[in-house]
């Protein structure tokens, strides 16, 4: 409840900040109730990567972490509006890490579009290499995993960057997860990217559930603290109970607009798009997202001023 309760008082502030004069002191509640909720996370942080490690050498504290908080509400024309807060956060152990890499991070069980329910469960893992063994938790029934990831990346002609990857997971209980992906990246400019993204993932848990998406973007930089991107995807499943050919469920177009309103930390993002699904024979239906949040230790940009 407490951390509920921090988000909640994190998105009113946020909300007050937009207006650009409303604080006319240096230091504000806004920057206040932010020194203290990174001061939490950096001090959990460094006390996990100390006991791990055994070491308790000064670390620099953005190094500690890296999480991202935030609330969103999506509407959809025909469907029920939609509001969440969301909490990703990763704590990196750079002590602990000279040896094993631990991670601590939300689990996603789809990479739909409409994968936007409260994310209640995590994965924590020890790894070397390409491999990791861990628990997944949802509440408190854990879930035992091992994973070992593989991945290629080179560079082609003309600044074509190639990557290809694919993560094998198997849990106790929730068995096989395996995602494979084949992505393209090109610089057009020093403002302008365009890149092709492919996966396609098999999960044993949810009927032997197949999962493809194909992405296209088109990211352009509008300067330090604000871009845009445009994105056509599509998502088809299929699995052995409901679909068991592989069917598009929905095709999306749209754009998405991202500006740091304070500082390097406090962002807003605007989606805004057509969605064409199955279940509604194909017909296009207005898409909009907004989402308003806070980033820490190194998920924060470096901006030159």
């Amino acid at each position: 409840m407490k951390i509920q309760n921090t988000i909640y008082l994190l998105v009113c502030l946020f909300s007050l900040s937009l207006n650009a004069n409303y604080f006319d002191e240096p230091e504000t509640i806004l920057d206040d109730t932010y020194d203290t909720t990174e001061t939490f996370i950096y001090s959990t942080a460094d006390y996990l990567d100390t006991s791990f490690s055994g070491e308790d050498y000064d670390i620099e504290s953005q190094d500690l972490t890296k999480a991202d908080i935030s609330y969103e509400s999506i509407f959809e024309k025909g469907q029920d509006s939609i509001q969440n807060s969301n909490i990703k956060i990763r704590l990196l152990f750079p002590r602990f890490r000279k040896q094993y890499k631990i991670t601590f991070e939300n689990y996603n069980k789809s990479k739909s579009i409409d994968e936007t329910n409260e994310n209640d469960s995590y994965l924590l893992g020890i790894g070397k290499d390409k491999a990791r063994v861990g628990l997944k938790f949802r509440g408190i029934n854990p879930d035992p995993f091992i994973s070992y990831n593989l991945e290629y990346k080179t560079y082609l002609a003309n600044n074509l960057d190639f990557h290809i990857g694919n993560r094998a997971m198997y849990f106790a209980d929730y068995k096989f997860d395996n995602t494979f992906s084949i992505n393209f990246k090109k610089q057009i400019n020093d403002h302008l990217i365009v890149s092709f993204n492919n996966s396609y993932r098999f999960q044993e848990e949810y009927n032997n559930k197949y999962e493809l998406v194909n992405t296209i973007n088109l990211s352009k930089d509008l300067g330090q603290k604000r871009s845009l991107n445009y994105t056509i995807s599509s998502y088809a499943t299929k699995d052995d109970i409901i679909n068991q050919d592989l069917e598009v469920d929905y095709y999306y177009a749209g754009g998405f607009y991202k500006e740091y309103f304070y500082k390097n930390w406090a962002y807003y993002n605007i989606d805004a798009g057509l969605i064409f699904r199955d279940e509604n024979s194909f017909e296009a239906k207005g898409r909009l997202l907004f989402r308003i949040g806070a980033l820490f230790g190194n998920a924060k940009p470096k901006f030159n001023n």
